[in-house]
């Protein structure tokens, strides 16, 4: 039996680390809870700070109510980043409720008010959430509240909708979305040449404002989530030459396409 386990492992080793590259795949492969003796193995996603990405690994437990199998493999995940310091820790999250209805995971929760994260440090951390929770036969969304009516899982991540599982993160460097929105508003001020058709769209956008920018500073920004498309949704300050300021709201769809974001096209 013992034998069989560490065949799946290594397995489950082959296939998430053959390759540091980007996937533009988010098909997320399943390994529901399975037996061996009298052990229940079930699949963590975890948050590796340390390597910039979430790894998987598989856990062993006694016993697994089949009524809370989802609320007691997130126990498990939680419990697992307190271990290390290579983890995004996840001792300031509380999960209050976990509900199934079809084919979605409801989950409410709450992050202590002392908890500081980053950008990175709160996209692994909401992903390793979300791959957990998903990882159940007939699972496909995850749902989450969070309990102070706030709309956003901690800062950037926007969480209105119910999120999918992705392989984007999954032993692959994280890759912030507002780098290449900055990038591009940089070649906007410099009047570089758009790389492509799509950018070359967007720069008119911003040319035929009549506002001759000169620099510029994002206030705010948020993703609707991580993966092959995300959107992000800013609000940037423009500076001329004269000192005039205007604000624009603006949203940028990008398509993460040979291992970086590109940007598509700006949503309305």
């Amino acid at each position: 039996m013992k034998n069989k386990v560490m065949i799946l492992i290594l397995a489950l080793m082959a296939v998430f680390m053959t390759s540091c590259f980007r996937s533009e795949n988010d098909d997320v492969i399943k390994i529901s809870p399975f037996s061996e003796e009298e052990n229940v193995y079930v699949q963590l996603y975890l948050p590796s700070k340390s390597m910039n990405c979430i790894i998987t690994e598989l856990s062993g437990v006694y016993d697994l109510n089949e009524a809370k199998e989802i609320e007691e493999t997130l126990n498990i995940m939680q419990n697992r980043t307190r271990e290390s310091e290579s983890f995004v820790s996840m001792e300031h999250l509380n999960i209050f409720n976990i509900s199934v209805v079809s084919d979605t995971v409801f989950i409410e929760y709450s992050l202590d008010n002392s908890i500081e994260l980053d950008e990175m440090e709160e996209c692994l951390m909401l992903y390793s959430i979300i791959n957990t929770a998903a990882n159940y036969e007939n699972i496909y969304f995850v749902k989450l509240t969070n309990s102070d009516g706030s709309d956003y899982f901690h800062r950037y991540f926007n969480i209105e909708s119910p999120f999918t599982a992705t392989n984007a993160l999954l032993y692959k460097d994280y890759l912030s979305p507002i780098d290449t929105v900055e990038k591009f508003l940089n070649s906007i001020i410099v009047k570089n040449i758009p790389n492509n058709v799509a950018e070359a769209e967007v720069s008119n956008i911003f040319y035929n404002t009549g506002f001759d920018i000169v620099s510029y500073k994002i206030s705010k920004y948020e993703y609707n989530k991580y993966g092959e498309y995300v959107t992000v949704k800013t609000n940037i300050m423009l500076q001329d030459s004269s000192s005039n300021f205007i604000n624009e709201n603006i949203s940028f769809l990008l398509e993460l396409t040979n291992g970086k974001y590109i940007i598509k096209e700006i949503v309305e």
